[in-house]
């Protein structure tokens, strides 16, 4: 049992298991309406849990109250928000008296949303340490495990619905569920995200930073798991996803090599993998599944993509970075308010990126809002600038810190904080984190704490 846990409270440690299952999955059909009224905070099914369990926690505790062991660094990410999102208003104040209102909208009603999104954030936080809690090492574990099988058989349900035979089968599935991509739009294997660049955020920050961290800790299971993702990967037709797979596995090779005392194994253990996933690539390439040209294009996906100023998708994520650094130079000590990117939209939009596929869209999305930077990265160091950053590296530093003091208490965690907060990074430049609860599950792993006994069980 981990030493803070302090609830036997059986309704509320069911709920908790409920959060840690739905970490990845999208806002089912019955509660979709709620997006009508919340926007993007509605996005993900957690919601609901993560509400109930806050509510149940007050009742059961009469407050939010936990270990003081994490008071420090929960203290730390409360006061920053508040000052991230008091600098708002304050940028708010600023433009509204140098350029008035953007287009009909008001600076004050363009930061609302950032503002709520990073109150959302800490109330992550604020329940993910209530989970850990709750729930002891073994049950986080295997419940996290069974989230990632389940997102397996959702991926090879996708695949055949990609390729025809399936297809009946995915939707009727997909409209009772809701929240999935119906097969007729299911251009790119998207799991429980929109798109192949999702599902490979999904997979590259969450189920393979923990399949691998697993692997490292002596479970077969996750091998043969893994090297099974190989076929959804190539379904996804992302770079993000590839890219994602390589940096996840470079990282594992790194920390296998880190932590192995016998040399000979570690050599073992590696030729074992490429030997179990070569074979599985040789079943692949000879099986009908994939085309004669995948090299060709997992080539282009991973070498060339990024460069290739033709591709929409490209040019999609160099706009947001492009404007948001025009915004960093406009007022780089407090930043340009995040939410109120827009008012130097048209100052800095590419031009040559405008008749690019879904550039046009994109561009007249200017109007129906001021909007932020587009990306996480590019969001906060224009909204928050030179200040934000400054906090934005206490935050990381106290992370640091309290993982180091409790990185032998966290078991397979351990590696996948490691594997999955790396990968998180070029995430943050290619997209926002609205509600992705599950990026926020990985960046709260240093609140975990189990005892020894607890984790050799």
């Amino acid at each position: 049992m981990s030493e803070n846990r302090y609830s036997t409270n059986k309704i509320e440690i069911k709920v908790a298991k409920l959060y840690l299952f739905f970490l990845p999955f999208r806002m089912i059909m019955p509660f979709e309406w709620l997006q009508q009224v919340i926007g993007p905070l509605a996005n993900y099914f957690d919601l609901l849990f993560h509400l109930f369990g806050l509510a149940l926690w007050f009742r059961n505790e009469g407050g939010f109250y936990f270990n003081p062991i994490n008071r420090p660094l929960y203290k730390q990410l409360k006061y920053s928000i508040i000052y991230l999102n008091i600098s708002s208003v304050v940028m708010a104040c600023v433009m509204y008296a140098i350029y008035g209102n953007y287009y009909g909208h008001s600076p004050f009603w363009g930061i609302v949303p950032m503002i709520l999104f990073y109150f959302h954030y800490l109330f992550m936080f604020l329940y993910n340490i209530r989970v850990f809690t709750l729930l002891d090492y073994k049950t986080m574990v295997n419940t996290i495990a069974k989230t990632c099988t389940a997102l397996l058989i959702l991926g090879y349900l996708q695949v055949g619905a990609m390729l025809g035979p399936l297809a009946g089968v995915y939707d009727v599935f997909a409209q009772v569920f809701g929240g999935l991509v119906t097969s007729e739009n299911l251009f790119k294997l998207s799991l429980t995200g929109t798109e192949g660049a999702a599902a490979g955020s999904l997979l590259g920050v969450f189920v393979w930073p923990f399949l691998l961290a697993r692997i490292l800790h002596g479970d077969k299971r996750s091998t043969y798991e893994l090297i099974l993702w190989l076929i959804p990967l190539y379904f996804t037709h992302s770079s993000t996803a590839m890219l994602l797979f390589v940096l996840d596995f470079c990282l594992f090779l790194y920390l296998m090599n880190k932590h192995s005392l016998n040399r000979g194994a570690f050599v073992r253990k590696i030729l074992s993998f490429a030997s179990v996933a070569g074979i599985a690539i040789l079943l692949i390439s000879m099986s009908n599944l994939i085309t004669d040209d995948v090299a060709e294009e997992l080539n282009y996906l991973l070498f060339e993509k990024a460069s290739d100023s033709d591709n929409g998708s490209t040019a999609a994520r160099s706009v947001p970075f492009i404007i948001g650094m025009g915004c960093f130079k406009e007022m780089p000590i407090l930043g340009v308010g995040n939410g109120l990117q827009g008012y130097f939209f048209d100052k800095y939009f590419p031009i040559e990126f405008l008749n690019y596929p879904s550039m046009d869209f994109f561009y007249d999305k200017r109007h129906d809002g001021i909007g932020n930077g587009g990306t996480f990265f590019s969001g906060y160091f224009s909204g928050y600038g030179i200040i934000g950053i400054i906090v934005l590296i206490g935050i990381i530093i106290n992370i640091r810190k309290t993982y180091l003091n409790r990185k032998n208490n966290l078991g397979v965690f351990r590696e996948m904080f490691i594997i999955g907060a790396i990968c998180i990074i070029p995430n943050g430049f290619q997209g926002d984190f609205y509600s992705l609860y599950y990026i926020w599950f990985v960046l709260s792993i240093p609140f975990m704490f189990f005892s020894q006994d607890e984790i050799s069980n």
